[in-house]
């Protein structure tokens, strides 16, 4: 159980360092301060699901090489805004390198629009990444960041088993 948790926390502690290394890093931004950003992720979890949104493994739970097709992240953001919609762009990592397609966005997985009402925390569903054919996402390790004006306002690892 020791060796268990500590994997869990060294895990926890390089989500942590690469956000805060990615955070406030504006190159090319047209924002002059982190404080332009409306809101932060405060919780990202990755489900699995088909095409159609339903869910094929849980949002938080072990996912399952043979059995994936959507890698889809749900986040709970705060918001420092009262209302608006704004663009948000998706980065997905598999052992280290971007996934892209055709239709992505340069430097980025996808993008998707998020439409804040109120200041309290909200969720958000995000696109899935993949394929309608099980078994489209290998055994590996996985990150999905979500980015806002080339800031980094959240990022989630994961393992693909």
């Amino acid at each position: 159980v020791f060796y268990k948790m500590k994997e869990i926390i060294d895990s926890i502690k390089d989500d942590v360092l690469d956000e805060c290394a990615a955070v406030g890093s504006s190159a090319g931004s047209s924002y002059s301060s982190v404080s332009e950003v409306p809101f932060l992720v405060t919780k990202m979890d990755v489900g699995n699901t088909d095409a159609n949104n339903n869910v094929i493994q849980d949002y938080g739970a072990s996912i399952w090489d043979y059995k994936t097709q959507y890698l889809r992240p749900r986040i709970t953001i705060k918001p420092f805004v009262k209302s608006g919609t704004y663009t948000v762009y998706v980065k997905l990592y598999k052992n280290g390198t971007l996934s892209t397609g055709s239709n992505s966005p340069a430097g980025y997985s996808y993008s998707n629009t998020i439409t804040v009402s109120g200041g309290a925390s909200q969720v958000f569903y995000l696109s899935g990444w993949g394929s309608s054919t099980p078994g489209n996402w290998s055994i590996g390790d996985y990150r999905f960041e979500v980015w806002y004006g080339n800031y980094c306002i959240g990022s989630k690892s994961f393992k693909v088993i």
